[in-house]
């Protein structure tokens, strides 16, 4: 054979091998890394005719797997959270290794903290369900054992992958081995990557499907990692004990032995020396699946004297190592003969195979173990690296075979809270798609990983707070800035570190005699109508549809069958309830009570937060006009919040769905979207266009329709059934209507998912119960009206598309958000209407607005600006929102703008001044010519288009001009503000003046005219210029400075040929120089030149601000919102002295209980104290419990003694002038009793004086001689009697403080 031909054929094999490597490698990595794996929706899973059994054989054989590797079950029920429900019943084992240390309270012998409890969400929120499900989308169709088994096919495919390409790698050597270098790259390199994958595989499995469906698939787990280690059930066992021991991930082995600890141990070490150590000993095999870590596990696992270890453990060793040994010699026989090596040579193969797969194998480890442990790499997650890092993202993505990868990166902790019950995010997102896991994980994250237990919280805590603030779009600064959405007030947290629910649902504000409640409190106020009926008269509900309305307004009567107050008129024009508010009737306008429910959001943000709210942006349902919005600000006002902006629901929504999908839309073809909002009392539809950075509102309609209507429906029918059963309506009776409105909700959202759901309602009225059964075609026939509204609304938002020039076929989405979008109905007709396109759900329903505001709220904020920075690196990156106001709005004069004598004439002139669907931030500048004050009117041009009962004026305005001679030109400053409302801002006189203006410059002085050559700025000048420009100039002269005759003699022979210039034009040369000129060429004296002064007059504008005098506007006057600011200041100082001695009596509470427990026998301290005085300390426990209960109403006394104090000083001064002064009032009195009134004050006055004393020189901690508990008042009982004698009838009052 030719040597041309032997190439060949070697250069013929090598592609050959190659493309084996690749063959073997690329499906596989596509395999890995796409999410979901499974396939699009709809997709079945395996059936009974798998390549391996089916999925209900592999099921009972998993719980034969548990029952006999009971270590296993013991192990994993140990974990937080929740047990693996195929490990129930198995008993705790005995082995150190598979038993937690901690003492019998629970606490670590380590740390003393207890044993923490996984806070998983309950209620679980529809968008989290899928997170603690077991691997099986809702949406397939197979079973989750099923999913199980493909994930074993998967890691079984990586072995042969791995065993395929070390035979290419060889076949590529001995085709051609002068290539050594390339061929080994070409393996190395994709059998280092295949190698992450497998140990992130092996994790998965570990987690979501413990034992494998046959037998010998166990012995291809990790075969390449080392030349002997763990089997896999003690590489499950090991893990687990890793996850049991190590619940915080930065107290590693607070609960026990970690078989990790010396990896951590090691890069908490201060300097680099340690840390350079780390892969090093990942190389050499200190890690999960390499050989020394297998030395360290079997010096501590199993016990001495388990039966087992004989018969289950060694076995399992032998067995497991005789295979890779047995795999390793392979891969030392593939390095010789085939290579043309002899067998001592094998090993050099070998070493390169081992090399390459220790790579790999050492890098997803220091991955999993080191780099999700670290203090440094969980603050820099606290940084949100998603938005300051976006590359990383991408990088490490790529590196660890996909993003599901990577949220086991980000969301480690998530992983150690809920072990069994979530298992590996990245499995996660296998399974249902890394955004959603991402998005999922941080909604648990942002709620809290463990159940307060009294603990200190942790460093690791500390962080995950902070990392979960900066990764919700709800928070900006993400702590300093917050957005509501009064609807529901969706990205604010309750007092419980929990996702508002019903508790922040339109909003409740609850009154009693001793507080305002708000939130959570006022909720559990409005359930007590049940018990109570006196209660229903003082919860205040739905405010938001009250700001701005009119109490004859048809929205108004709408109201009143949902509010369980009363609804009234207010002093100050506005509506409000009527309450009882420390016993004493009250009306608390929709204003105050929402500025009442704005502090609470506040306060729960900087509670969470530790930080103070510095700035908000709230959302606003789209039919709010001027009036409407200007409520809302007086509110947030009284509040104390500084508002950026108002923004329309539908725009915010808008842009928290464009922001994040910015670069995935083009620069200049726009991507259309519908967006159909079904809320609690909304339906919306709005059309908007997105290009790269920026979004446009094109259109936008809606209705008062939405989920409560549904409930309404219900209502009216299930209270019509009890009427014809009973007798008499539930409706009429606020405690009966709200009991069944709660049955009624649950009932309704039953139905969304069921063809028939029942109702059953407990003494529902007259102490009779009410049951009944609703099928969903009855429901859908009650909702008839509401679908033809809904209907209405859909097509007047494609009507105004056309108008645009968008047609439904141009509309690229149609997403859906909003609480009741959920109801199959709505989502039928929504996309009916829009030819039938497939509905997208990408958004969070609930929450879509709050999080769009959010981000509108970092963009304004210039504090958050200041702080996070701008340009690439900026957490919230600039987005343009166009949005518009759908309400055209006029301005209204007397006569023509330029006619000086209008108002005489008595013509009334309007204009549009801002047409429909003006852009919102617009400032539109009116001419006027007037010589003395004018009148201006905005009102809105078409108040069809406007809630019922609106007022068309927005507002009369007096332009105070000073009467003149002369008409002057005002400029009017219009504006359409970012808030949506209209005003007229300020007016200006523009007049013209004369002024001058001096420059400097050079001064030429030849034949005595002198010319400015050079201003002292640079810029030369001429009198004609001047003269065009109409501009006077005066130079100021100097004296013409003449040359001697000898410098002119000296310079002409200097310069015999230079030229003499030519005289000025016009001007006549002087007499005889002509003919000088003639006989020679003389030279002119040299030119002097000197700085002069140029004034120049100059015309200017001057511009005058005139006072505007504004009447008939929207909102609070000045005086009234000073008011109700200082109200609600002394309620919030009310409330917080409550608050404070509340906590106090709760702790003092908890005290006793605890005290009693631990000191009784059984208890901590039972053995410590003897048993007289332990009767001794019950008895006074139960005193201080007694007088606890007995005095619920108690204040601190030490506070208020000296108010109280200063008042019955008050009081006797009032009786003792009474007494001494008697008057007509009191003279009917005779002088002896008289005298003994004065004579009760002074001995009051002297034994209030003395205790007084007494209660200084008193420590605190001892009992007050002045306690305030007892009345003081019977020394004047005389006096009282008598004075009460009076022939005009005395209001008395005695005071007593508690």
């Amino acid at each position: 054979m030719t040597l041309a031909r032997r190439y060949s054929v070697r250069y013929y094999f090598l592609r050959q091998s190659v493309a084996l490597i690749f063959v073997a490698g690329f499906p596989l990595h596509v395999m890995a890394t796409n999410a979901p794996l499974l396939g699009n929706q709809g997709k079945k899973g395996h059936s009974k005719a798998s390549i391996f059994y089916g999925a209900d054989e592999y099921l009972s054989e998993l719980r034969k797997k548990y029952a006999h590797d009971h270590e296993i079950a013991a192990m994993k029920n140990l974990l937080p959270g929740e047990a693996d429900p195929n490990a129930a019943g198995v008993a705790q084992s005995q082995d150190k290794m598979l038993t937690v240390q901690k003492n019998d309270a629970n606490r670590s012998l380590k740390t003393n903290r207890l044993f923490p409890t996984a806070n998983k969400p309950d209620p679980m929120p529809q968008n989290l369900a899928f997170l603690f499900t077991k691997i099986t989308p809702e949406s397939w169709n197979c079973k989750s054992e099923e999913q199980m088994m493909y994930m074993w096919n998967v890691l079984t495919a990586i072995f042969v992958a791995q065993v395929l390409m070390v035979v290419a790698y060889c076949g590529a050597l001995a085709t051609f081995p002068e290539y050594w270098w390339t061929c080994t790259l070409f393996f190395g390199i994709p059998f280092s990557y295949i190698a992450i994958q497998q140990i992130y595989i092996d994790h998965d499995v570990m987690h979501g499907a413990t034992f494998p469906v046959y037998d010998w698939q166990k012995f291809l787990t990790h075969p390449f990692a080392d030349f002997f280690s763990l089997p896999w059930e003690e590489f499950v066992l090991e893990h687990n004990r890793h996850h049991a021991s190590t619940v915080d991930l930065l107290i590693q082995g607070e609960f026990g032995w970690d078989p990790e600890e010396f990896h951590y141990a090691l890069q908490q070490w201060a300097g680099p020396f340690s840390t350079n150590w780390i892969p090093i000993i990942h190389f050499f095999g200190l890690n999960d699946t390499g050989s020394l870590f297998a030395l360290e596990w079997w010096m501590h696992f199993p016990d001495e004297g388990n039966k087992d270890f004989w018969q289950k453990w060694i076995p399992r060793r032998v067995y497991h190592n005789a295979f890779v040994l047995s795999l390793w010699a392979f891969v030392w026989l593939l390095g010789t003969y085939p290579l043309g090596r002899p067998l001592s040579e094998g090993w050099r193969f070998m070493f390169t195979v081992s090399f390459f797969a220790r790579i790999g194998f050492s890098a997803a480890w220091m991955f999993i173990t080191n780099f999700t442990h670290s203090l440094p790499w969980n603050e820099f997650l606290a940084q949100d690296p998603g938005r300051t890092w976006p590359v990383l993202h991408n990088v490490m993505a790529l590196v660890l075979g996909g993003k599901h990868r990577w949220n086991e990166m980000l969301f480690h902790d998530v992983h150690h809270a809920f072990p069994n019950a979530v298992g590996t995010l990245s499995q996660r997102g296998r399974f249902h798609g890394w955004e959603k896991v991402h998005d999922a994980a941080a909604e648990v994250l942002h709620r809290g990983l463990w159940k307060p237990n009294g603990d200190e919280e942790t460093q690791m805590q500390k962080t995950q707070k902070k990392r979960s603030l900066m990764m919700k779009q709800g928070l900006t600064k993400r702590n300093s800035f917050i957005s509501w959405e009064l609807n529901c007030a969706r990205n604010v947290l309750s007092q419980w570190a929990e996702r508002v629910v019903a508790v922040f649902l339109l909003g409740r504000v609850g009154f009693t005699d001793r507080e305002r409640l708000l939130g959570d409190s006022a909720l559990a106020l409005e359930y007590l109508l049940g018990t109570q009926q006196t209660l229903q008269r003082n919860v205040g509900r739905n405010f938001k549809h009250l700001l701005g309305q009119k109490l004859d307004s048809p929205m108004v009567k709408e109201e009143e069958f949902w509010s369980t107050s009363e609804i009234c008129q207010c002093p100050d024009g506005t509506l409000g309830y009527q309450v009882n508010y420390k016993g004493e009737p009250r009306q608390m306008s929709a204003i105050q009570v929402t500025a009442m429910f704005l502090t609470k959001l506040r306060d729960v943000t900087e509670k969470w937060t530790t930080n103070k709210v510095a700035d908000c942006v709230i959302g606003v349902p789209s039919y709010y006009s001027d009036v409407h919005r200007q409520a809302l600000l007086d509110a947030a006002k009284i509040a104390g919040i500084p508002v950026l902006r108002l923004m329309n629901e539908h725009t915010a929504t808008a842009l928290a769905y464009g922001i994040y999908r910015s670069n995935d839309f083009d620069a200049e073809k726009p991507c259309t979207v519908a967006f159909c909002n079904m809320g609690h009392t909304m339906f919306s539809v709005s059309i908007v266009q997105f290009v790269k950075g920026k979004l446009t509102v094109i259109c936008e309609k809606a209705d008062k329709v939405g989920g409560r209507t549904m409930t309404e429906c219900l209502m009216r029918e299930f209270a019509a059934q009890f009427k014809k059963k009973v007798g008499c309506d539930p409706l009429t009776n606020k405690k009966a209507a709200f009991k069944l409105e709660e049955q009624v909700t649950k009932t309704k959202k039953i139905l969304s998912a069921n063809m028939e759901a029942q109702l059953s309602v407990e003494c529902l009225m007259e102490d009779e119960d009410f049951g009944s059964t609703i099928t969903r075609d009855a429901f859908l026939e009650m909702c008839q009206p509401m679908m033809d509204r809904v209907n209405a609304v859909l097509e007047g938002a494609k009507v105004a598309a056309a108008a645009a020039g968008i047609s439904v076929e141009q509309i690229d989405f149609v997403e859906m958000v909003g609480g009741a979008s959920r109801v199959p109905w709505v989502k039928e007709y929504c996309s009916k209407a829009f030819g039938g396109k497939e509905l997208s759900t990408t958004m969070n329903a609930d929450e879509s607005v709050a999080r769009g505001c959010a981000l509108q709220a970092a963009m304004l904020s210039p504090l958050y600006k200041a702080a996070r920075g701008t340009g690439p690196r900026a957490i919230v990156r600039d987005f343009t929102v166009v949005d518009c106001t759908p309400h055209p709005v006029t301005i209204g004069w007397m006569g023509s703008s330029a006619d000086a004598e209008a108002e005489k004439k008595g013509e009334y002139k309007t204009m549009t001044v801002f047409p429909k669907n003006s852009l919102m931030n617009t400032v539109k500048m009116l001419t006027f010519y007037r010589k003395g004050p004018f009148d201006l009117k905005l009102e809105y041009e078409d108040t069809s288009a406007l809630v019922p009962g609106c007022a068309k004026v927005l507002g009369n305005f007096k332009v105070d001009l000073p009467a003149s001679a002369d008409s002057k030109k005002i400029k009017v400053k219009a504006k359409l503000s970012l808030n949506g409302t209209f005003g007229i801002e300020g007016a200006q006189m523009l007049e013209e003046e004369e002024y001058e203006e001096v420059h400097c410059g050079i001064e030429s002085l030849q034949h005595g005219t002198p010319t400015i050559l050079q201003t002292l700025d640079g810029k030369g000048f001429s009198y004609g210029d001047c003269g065009r420009s109409h501009v006077e100039e005066k130079v100021k002269e100097k004296k013409e400075i003449e040359v001697p005759a000898e410098e002119k003699e000296e310079a002409k022979a200097e310069s015999p040929k230079e030229e003499k210039p030519e005289s000025p034009k016009g001007e006549a040369a002087p007499e005889g120089e002509a003919e000088k000129k003639e006989e020679s060429p003389k030279k002119e004296p040299e030119k002097k030149v000197e700085w002069v002064e140029v004034i120049k007059k100059k015309k200017r504008t001057k511009r005058t601000d005139i006072n505007i005098m504004s009447s008939d506007i929207c909102g609070l006057s000045e005086k009234t919102l000073q008011k109700q600011q200082d109200e609600e200041t002394a309620m919030q100082a009310d409330m917080k002295e409550i608050i404070e001695t509340d906590e106090k009596r709760n702790d003092l509470e908890s005290y006793i209980l605890t005290m009693r427990d631990k000191c009784s026998e059984g208890g901590q301290y039972g053995p410590f104290i003897s048993s007289g005085d332990r009767e001794k300390l019950e008895s006074e426990l139960m005193k201080a419990e007694d007088w606890l209960y007995d005095n619920m109403e108690a204040t601190k006394e030490d506070e208020v003694r000296e108010d109280w104090v200063n008042a019955v000083k008050g009081t006797i001064k009032n009786y003792y002038e009474a007494a001494k002064n008697p008057g007509e009032t009191y003279g009917h009195i005779s002088p002896d009793k008289l005298s003994n009134i004065i004579k009760e004050c002074d001995s009051l006055t002297a034994w209030l004086n003395e205790m007084q004393a007494k209660q200084v020189a008193t420590p605190k901690h001892e009992k007050p001689p002045l306690n305030l508990g007892f009345d003081y008042f019977f020394v004047l009982t005389i006096a009282v009697k008598n004075l009460k004698r009076r022939r005009t009838r005395i209001d008395t009052r005695v005071y007593r403080w508690k």
